[in-house]
């Protein structure tokens, strides 16, 4: 990782006029078990290798915000890259860092490419923009953006980078790109134009085990699946109505299609999204469904005795607030159709 640590140590100094300090983990088996977790929710998705030579040997809080707002801790980034899934972006794309209401991803590497580009994209205009093909030039760019003066408020105890310098230098120096010009600039919303090895995780991530069912199911379909086992399905339908019960972490909804209905549950970090997609509009819903017996307490023993170790985290954290509501199916993506 030889131009990646000159791009670091570049960084590191030009940062150390603003007060940053580049450290790098002093304990390395912590932060490589984080980053084998963050592995193993990827599925057949694997990081570049820089990103993870970088999360590794430093600690990513120390970039501070000349690093944009900073990059994102360990910790965050599995549930960044699932509310971006949900959101439409593809899962191809990690999240990196974020710029107030814009964010910057790195391309992770697929069986097809070797991933490592950095794009750009706003949230609410998602049109995701090369910026550079991989991360030690994003670093080089950022430290030589600091030493072009491109830094605003420099006295401040927490100086930002002018992206508009940034952008400039970026323009001069990533030539490269040139040779790229139909990958410039890919509109989240539109898959059909996404590169191929995009498209192709879309696919795969639907099919792989402990993932949605390749085949959209009716409702009553779904609810006769899953009398007897876990089922993860996608299922066709629209948010008909919230369901009362008080205060809760997220949200209890009613989604129906002409088969039938069932209580889904939506965790905090879906609700922006549900409420995007809005009520009566149709809709495909990614789920994970349990047992009806939630209500009678050999169901909720039962559950309780039961062997999770083929679910992520995620899941577990949702069938824990699942067992508190007493519903039976809990929401993972949802995306219009």
């Amino acid at each position: 990782m030889i131009l990646l640590e000159e791009a670091i140590e570049r960084f590191a100094l030009a940062a150390s006029d603003f007060g940053i300090k580049v450290e790098r983990h002093r304990r390395i088996q912590q932060s490589a078990r984080s980053v084998a977790e963050i592995e193993g929710s990827i599925g057949d998705l694997r990081l570049p290798a820089e990103l993870r030579y970088l999360w590794i040997n430093y600690q990513v809080s120390s970039f501070g915000s000349l690093f944009f707002d900073g990059l994102h801790r360990l910790d965050e980034v599995r549930r960044i890259h699932a509310r971006d899934a949900s959101l439409g972006f593809p899962r191809a794309c990690l999240p990196l860092a974020c710029i107030e209401k814009a964010g910057v991803w790195i391309e992770l590497e697929t069986p097809e490419h070797p991933g490592g580009r950095i794009y750009h994209t706003f949230y609410d205009d998602a049109e995701l923009q090369l910026w550079c093909v991989d991360l030690s030039t994003l670093t080089h760019l950022l430290a030589e953006t600091i030493e072009q003066g491109g830094v605003n408020e420099p006295g401040s105890s927490r100086p930002w980078i002018d992206v508009s310098v940034f952008d400039h230098l970026r323009l001069e120096r990533t030539v490269e790109m040139l040779a790229m010009p139909d990958e410039w600039r890919i509109p989240v919303q539109n898959r059909a134009i996404w590169p191929e090895h995009w498209r192709g995780q879309e696919k795969r991530s639907i099919s792989t085990a402990g993932g949605p069912d390749s085949h959209p199911r009716t409702i009553d379909d779904f609810n006769r699946q899953r009398e007897s086992r876990r089922v993860t399905a996608t299922i066709n339908g629209r948010i008909m109505g919230l369901v009362s019960g008080g205060p809760i972490d997220g949200l209890v909804l009613n989604v129906s299609d002409e088969t039938g209905s069932v209580q889904v549950y939506a965790s905090a970090e879906l609700e922006r999204v549900v409420s995007e997609v809005g009520f009566g509009t149709p809709a495909a819903f990614d789920v994970i469904g349990e047992p009806h017996a939630w209500g009678e307490s050999s169901g909720r023993n039962s559950m309780l005795r039961r062997n999770f170790g083929d679910l992520s985290l995620g899941h577990l954290r949702l069938l824990a607030q699942m067992r508190k509501l007493d519903v039976s199916v809990a929401l993972t993506a949802i995306r219009r159709v």
